[in-house]
This record gives C-alpha cells, sequence and structure tokens, in this order.
C-alpha cells in the first residue's frame, strides 16, 4: 500500500516534524510513504506541465491521499480534487490552531485534528480503517 502525503512546498521545513512522525506511522504498518515535495527536485519556471503531470502519475499509483493542509496551497487542494475523482481515500490533516478549510472537509472520508506530538495516536485508528 501506498499514501501519498500532500502538503505544503513553502512550509516544508516548518513541517519536518509533522512529516517525520506521518513517514514513521505509516512505516510501522508496512506502508510506503510518498511526497512529491520531498521526492523531486524544484521544477524551474517554464515546466510546470511536467511538474503536475509527475505529481498526477504519483498521486495515481497511489492508495490513499494524506492532506496536509495547516497551511492552504492551491497545490494541495488540486491534488485532494484529483484524488477525489480517481477514487482515492482522503485524508483531511491540520494542526488544531490551523484554519478549517471547507473545500478539503468537504470531500475528505475522514479529518484529523492534531495538538503537536499526538499525530501518531490520532492517525492509528484512521491508518488501521484502510489497510
Amino acid at each position: 500500500m501506498r499514501a501519498f502525503i500532500a502538503h505544503s512546498f513553502a512550509h516544508t521545513a516548518q513541517q519536518q516534524a509533522v512529516l517525520h512522525e506521518l513517514f514513521a506511522v505509516l512505516d510501522a504498518y508496512g506502508i510506503q510513504g510518498f511526497s512529491f515535495v520531498l521526492s523531486y527536485p524544484a521544477y524551474p519556471k517554464g515546466s510546470e506541465k511536467e511538474m503536475m503531470q509527475d505529481a498526477l502519475k504519483e498521486l495515481s499509483s497511489s492508495d490513499l491521499l494524506i492532506a496536509e493542509v495547516s497551511n492552504k496551497e492551491v497545490g494541495v487542494g488540486l491534488e485532494v480534487g484529483y484524488a477525489k475523482a480517481k477514487g482515492i481515500p482522503i485524508v483531511y490533516l491540520r494542526h488544531e490552531e490551523s484554519e478549517y478549510s471547507k473545500t478539503v472537509g468537504g470531500v475528505a472520508d475522514d479529518q484529523l485534528v492534531y495538538k503537536g506530538g499526538d499525530l501518531s495516536e490520532l492517525l492509528a485508528p484512521v491508518i488501521e480503517k484502510w489497510t
């Protein structure tokens, strides 16, 4: 099983602890975690079509989308919409101090709000549901 982790490119450094915890939980369940942002180099200006083709190809080969939307990003929203259209289950994840996204919340199969340090505990039952 493979989980595509959609998250903010601009806030990747700030989200390192959360991303590390996500990958650890997925690994504990034998699920391959994948982040497009962390796996591909930055695309130069003018290569947007290639970037999106690569991102959607990777998402299409995933069984689950975990959308970390503590920081709203157009790209993450696009990935959520694509996953919904493809029938890929969506887990909406955000920090409790972050603004709620009605659009992501409206299509997500599961929603998790974490405080920090409790993500593994919250995520485990959701992962068990999808495995």
